[in-house]
């Protein structure tokens, strides 16, 4: 989608995705966070959990990540601006599945007219249809000329 066609308010929905045993390992593995509340079933079941739980931070990362085409942006993405007011409202756990709802929040052209900077905000969904994690997520796009 065009900068100049994107509407502020527009919703929209992505498809689903099932997290796997895979991911939490792929999620241990790479933070280095082993914490037996991510890799020992029975001491986070001994603790009241329906199971081993993801490091929040893995729902960042799939949020943006399945948000990328959410719109497409047909304006050559430059990168992203940050993340801000992240909220984790409710565990990952394996076999979730989720999907990405995206809210443009507001958009603006850069002072040199060349570029523009877009937010929306993310809110990552599961399966019972409760925001388990959500925030404002910037994206900068170079604008095609006119």
């Amino acid at each position: 989608m065009l900068y100049n066609k994107l509407v502020v308010g527009s919703e929209f929905i992505g498809s689903g995705r099932t997290l796997t045993e895979s991911d939490l390992s792929i999620a241990c593995m790479v933070s280095g966070d082993w914490h037996p509340i991510h890799s020992d079933e029975n001491y986070a079941r001994e603790r009241g959990l329906a199971g081993r739980l993801f490091q929040g931070s893995f729902g960042i990362l799939i949020a943006t990540g399945m948000a990328t085409t959410l719109p497409h942006f047909s304006d050559e993405i430059v990168g992203a601006t940050g993340i801000r007011e992240w909220a984790y409202r409710a565990p990952l756990f394996v076999g979730d599945t989720v999907h990405v709802r995206s809210v443009i929040l507001n958009k603006r052209i850069t002072s040199d007219g060349k570029r523009a900077v877009i937010e929306r905000t993310l809110s990552l969904i599961n399966h019972k249809n409760a925001v388990v994690q959500e925030g404002i997520a910037g994206t900068m796009v170079r604008l095609k000329p006119s």
